[in-house]
């Protein structure tokens, strides 16, 4: 995981995600990715970089479907806060983001749709 952290601060440029959020989020899209991807350990190797780029983009997208999921309101001194109804699942979400880095690397299964 450090190493994930370390890629997504430096090679990714990440800044999006809050640093207490990161290990999180990262974590989530890593088991994302494995259910998206083909278990191939040759192949996975092969395309270490795109998988770890992938799961940046991943975490990304995942921490933009969180901020979207919270709405606030406040009127004077009265705040509520309430879910929202999405349009866009988080499966969704992950491949959109995904997709570019995995595409054409033999690493998505084949009913991975992003759209």
């Amino acid at each position: 995981m450090e190493r994930q952290l370390e890629f997504y601060e430096l090679e990714f440029a990440g800044e999006k995600i809050p640093v207490a959020q990161r290990r999180r989020l990262l974590r989530r899209a890593s088991a994302w990715l494995d259910v998206l991807t083909v278990k191939c350990p040759a192949l996975r190797i092969e395309q270490d970089e795109a998988i770890r780029y992938a799961i940046c983009a991943a975490a990304d997208a995942l921490y933009d479907l969180e901020q979207k999921q919270v709405l606030k309101e406040a009127n004077g001194d009265l705040s509520v806060s309430y879910g929202a109804k999405l349009s866009v699942t988080e499966r969704q979400s992950v491949a959109q983001a995904a997709f570019p880095f995995l595409c054409g690397t033999g690493l998505l299964y084949c009913g991975v749709v992003p759209w």
